[in-house]
């Protein structure tokens, strides 16, 4: 069974919860004297449809007459944990002016004949009466003393429970208090700068320390080409060139012939000069080098396998052309004759649309994935750029070209914690006194402040800050239970009105016997408000 200690103060939707989120079905509402509660019969029926709602079992303990009452008019179960009963009230309701004469009414004896044995029955009942007990018979025993003083030690001991509970459980002590409230407004201009290190206060603009975070990225994506043209496109691939003839270099010009076994013609596509071999042992060890090679024609015959002998049809005849020769482990691909899909001007210029608002969202989300936690960064505080665009219009087998786009980012931000840091330091010199924000609002279009103007260049940005602000004085109410526990009602009365900033409160002890605050803090409670 949960028992909950409702607040004088608590509204109907709070103790509503309260029961609602009751780990426990049977749930015990203690209602103080005076609570808002008992202003309303409409909260006693809220709160038994909320209860029977949420499946719980609800009864109220109440020192307060008319909280029993308007429980009980709800079927609610209501005791007094005094008592152990609602306190009963007896009506009294005049319907005339004039006294009514109400009969009394008549006692009649019938006199019936009564036997011997009745007769002694009803003097031995007589006689108990008149002796303040039984009759003391022959062959009938006194209680006996163990009797006596287990009736003894069961009313001392049910005295020493009652006692106990009437001393460290039932007490409570409850707390008031109204404090200071001071309004603060400030309209005026933000400054943040990358290179300024501390905070600065001024009559209408605050300047803030800031930084600066830089994000680079390139990012390529297909898109199709909605043209079309007659190509021819001749294999390309690479070949390794070995020198097993001397120790000298040679050199291969460029368009150098290498040929197939089966008779096709690749040339080299630059000037390359083969490195010497090696003699070890009197033995030549080969030397290579691997070259970029086209076929001599076009068409996808020429998209050939690996192959491993390539010759040299210009040193057919000599000593060199069974000494250098090439050697292709990878495919020769790219050879084609016929339609192919091509882009078109306007097709670049769609892909470069969409291929710059994809790099800047994935810029956005790269810089900001980067962004400390206790950085706040304005909507619109950061800029990109577009630095390099690459095309490569040759489609690739599924008809599509591509294009390749360099980006950077640049966003700036600042510690929110420094801003109320200089508000309050403000605040603080103006009133000269100690205080925390309570409550604020800020009006502007992004995100309350004003839209960001941002220099790059110099690291400077600038918005509006329109401020409206309560401030009141800390307050340790942990501390201040600490305090409180043990105390008097005028000693915690003394404590309250020591508080800096003190406007109303009030002390309530309970039960009514109870001079002194319990001293588990758990049982004393402080409610704090608020007032200009």
């Amino acid at each position: 069974m949960k028992k909950i200690y409702v607040n004088k103060t608590d509204p109907v939707a709070l103790i509503i919860e309260k029961v609602i989120k009751s780990p426990d079905k049977e749930v015990v509402l203690y209602v103080p004297r005076g609570s808002m509660l008992a202003s309303s019969r409409n909260n006693f029926k809220l709160l038994k449809r909320e209860a029977g709602s949420a499946n719980k079992i609800l009864s109220i303990e109440s020192v307060d007459d008319d909280i029993l009452e308007l429980a009980d008019s709800f079927d609610v179960k209501a005791v007094n944990p005094f008592f152990g009963k609602k306190k009963s009230v007896i009506d009294i309701i005049v319907k005339d002016k004039e006294p009514q004469v109400v009969e009394e009414p008549r006692l009649e004896v019938v006199k019936m004949p009564l036997k011997k044995s009745a007769i002694l029955e009803m003097r031995k009942e007589e006689s108990e009466l008149w002796a303040g007990g039984p009759a003391v018979t022959e062959g009938v025993s006194k209680p006996s003393t163990v009797r006596r003083l287990i009736k003894l030690f069961a009313i001392v001991g049910l005295a020493t429970i009652l006692g106990w509970l009437a001393i460290y459980v039932l007490p409570r002590a409850e707390i008031e208090l109204v404090l200071e409230k001071i309004n603060w407004d400030f309209t005026g201009s933000v400054v943040v700068s990358s290179s300024r290190e501390m905070i600065s206060f001024t009559d209408d603009a605050i300047e803030l320390p800031g930084v600066i975070f830089t994000e680079k990225r390139n990012l390529t994506k297909p898109y199709p080409a909605s043209g079309s043209e007659h190509v021819e496109r001749e294999a390309t691939g690479v070949i390794t060139v070995y020198n097993e003839y001397s120790s000298s270099p040679q050199v291969l010009i460029q368009n150098t012939r290498f040929a197939t076994p089966d008779g096709k013609i690749y040339r080299i596509d630059e000037k390359v000069t083969v490195p010497g071999a090696k003699i070890v042992d009197g033995k030549i060890v080969s030397s290579s080098i691997e070259v970029p090679v086209s076929a001599d024609k076009a068409g996808e015959e020429y998209n050939i396998g690996p192959t491993s002998k390539f010759r040299i049809p210009g040193f057919q005849g000599s000593p060199k052309y069974e000494a250098f020769y090439g050697v292709s482990t990878n495919l020769m691909t790219g050879g084609f004759v016929g339609e192919v899909k091509v882009s078109t001007e306007d097709d670049i210029a769609k892909a470069k649309e969409d291929l710059n608002s994809s790099l800047k969202s994935a810029l956005r989300t790269q810089i900001f994935l980067g962004i400390p936690t206790d950085i706040r960064v304005l909507d619109k505080a950061d800029e990109s750029y577009i630095t390099k665009e690459e095309v490569n219009k040759e489609t690739d087998s599924n008809g599509n070209f591509t294009v390749t786009a360099f980006g950077e980012m640049k966003a700036m931000g600042f510690k929110e914690a420094d801003l109320f840091a200089a508000l309050a330091n403000k605040v603080a010199s103006e009133s000269n006194k100690d205080l925390v924000l309570y409550s604020h609002s800020l009006q502007g279009s992004t995100e309350g402040y004003g839209e960001p103007s941002l220099d790059f260049k110099n690291g400077k940005m600038t918005f509006s800050l329109n401020f409206k602000s309560s401030w009141v004085r800390p307050f340790d109410s942990e501390g201040f239970k600490t305090q409180a526990a043990g105390k008097s009602k005028s000693e915690i009365t003394s404590l309250v009105y020591s508080i800096p900033g003190f406007k109303s409160g009030g002390v309530s002890l309970w039960p009514i016997w109870v001079r002194y605050a319990p001293e588990s803090t758990e049982k004393i409670s402080v409610d704090l408000d608020y007032t200009l």
